[in-house]
């Protein structure tokens, strides 16, 4: 076997490898991101707010943003740190996110939360529960 045939077959072997090797990767990231947003909206949700929705509460959550961005970064804005609080209202145990955060992204995920009714509020007219 040449020089060029052992190149080539390095990678043809190599391609698969690192197209796994990204996609597994990409998982877990996505997986982190995915707990980590649940961790702060459940801590938010009941350490901060105590389970309830006072009227101070948008307050609260502007001065923990505006410290958090200055500290971690642009990730931790007004509006993220509701999407995560609202994160945790709609799916209040752990586990079922740690079962689906391998098959859904941070954004499936706030999608589903901005689709959904309001767990604080109560019932919705016209459906169960």
């Amino acid at each position: 076997m040449t020089m060029l045939n052992h190149q080539q077959l390095l990678l043809a072997i190599s391609g698969p490898l690192l197209k796994s090797t990204r996609i597994r990767v990409s998982v877990g990231v996505n997986a982190g991101i995915v707990l980590l947003s649940w961790d702060k909206g459940e801590r938010i949700r009941k350490g901060i707010l105590k389970d309830s929705r006072a009227a101070y509460g948008k307050q609260v959550v502007k001065i923990l943003s505006d410290q958090m961005v200055m500290q971690y970064g642009t990730g931790f804005t007004r509006t993220n740190l509701f999407n995560m609080l609202r994160f945790a209202e709609i799916f209040p145990e752990r586990t079922i996110i740690h079962t689906r955060c391998g098959q859904f992204s941070w954004s499936h995920f706030r999608s589903i939360a901005a689709r959904s009714p309001d767990v604080m509020a109560g019932p919705v007219p016209g459906r169960p529960g």
